[in-house]
């Protein structure tokens, strides 16, 4: 917050990338790369190493107009303040985040803060704030006519993850793109990534997302659905010990996949972690007397590391 990386509102939290550090002379960084060989946070999945994440468009000067961001929605009752954490992370990462505040009722719904209009006016604020805060620290070309593209994933834990689902089932049957104009000319807009944290065991509470051309008017040029089924990208992270978010079955495995993109679902598993580690708020949960969490058997830290690395190499490089 000092630091002016964290802007507090009463309807979202955003955390903000850190300025770039002065490049160091060439012998210290070589010096460095060379002790730096110590084991990283990996995808097992992508195969891939998320430390050194940056899938960014550039200008002719090298510098990033496209910004790669996550809107995340709380799980049931967890104040967004829990996630603090993991949205430091992945800003540290390089990816903006804005967390949304579903108080008082903390409860993901369409209707209490989760619906298309309640991300209208979170694009356009929030970007706002993003592309002033890279032009201020000079993290975008300033001199180029070309646009700043904020692209926004969505993203969410537990019952946020569901609202998620919901929400990109909803934009798939809207003839509209979802993208707003900024003051300064830069666009904000949804991207086709989606990103769920202990979601989705539960399937029958999950949309088809798939989708097909009699369910939807994917033939027609002119359809400009805000999500088109045939190009979103979808990331699911459960955790070994989650007794509440926990596949009962291999049907169950199943019919989750079914309704996702065959092509580009990736379906990771966090060993040794819980429902309540992908946040910060395991502690209170413990000693809730309606607690059927599974115990971490993973430290807190290492839980947040992988959750959030798997998730900016999600959507930086694929």
């Amino acid at each position: 917050v000092k630091n002016g990386r964290v802007i507090r509102h009463l309807r979202y939290d955003l955390y903000l990338p850190p300025k770039p550090p002065v490049p160091p002379k060439m012998e210290t960084f070589v010096s460095e790369t060379r002790r730096d060989v110590g084991p990283r946070a990996v995808n097992n999945d992508l195969k891939q190493s998320s430390s050194n994440p940056g899938r960014t468009s550039k200008s002719s000067k090298g510098k990033r107009n496209s910004i790669h961001s996550l809107i995340f929605f709380p799980g049931f009752s967890i104040h967004h303040s829990a996630y603090a954490d993991v949205a430091a992370r992945m800003s540290d990462m390089g990816v903006p985040v804005a967390v949304v505040s579903l108080e008082p009722l903390r409860l993901a719904h369409r209707l209490l803060g989760t619906g298309v209009n309640d991300l209208k006016r979170l694009l356009k604020l929030a970007g706002e704030e993003v592309v002033q805060y890279y032009k201020h620290h000079n993290l975008v070309d300033r001199d180029t006519e070309e646009p700043v593209i904020l692209d926004w994933a969505l993203g969410g834990h537990s019952m946020g993850g569901y609202a998620a689902f919901y929400l990109v089932e909803e934009l798939m049957g809207m003839n509209e793109k979802v993208s707003m104009t900024l003051s300064n000319g830069s666009i904000s807009r949804l991207s086709n990534h989606l990103v769920v944290w202990a979601a989705g065991p539960f399937a029958n509470l999950v949309p088809n997302l798939r989708g097909d051309s009699s369910s939807l008017p994917l033939h027609i040029p002119q359809y400009k659905s805000a999500v088109r089924p045939d190009s979103l990208r979808v990331l699911i992270i459960l955790a070994s010990n989650d007794n509440i978010a926990k596949f009962q079955s291999n049907g169950q495995k199943e019919e989750l996949l079914s309704k996702l993109p065959k092509k580009t679902t990736v379906l990771n598993m966090i060993h040794g972690g819980n429902h309540a580690g992908f946040g910060s708020y395991d502690t209170a949960s413990k000693k809730s007397k309606l607690n059927i969490d599974g115990e971490r058997d993973i430290p807190l830290e290492v839980q947040h590391i992988e959750a959030c690395s798997q998730t900016v190499h999600f959507l930086l490089r694929y």
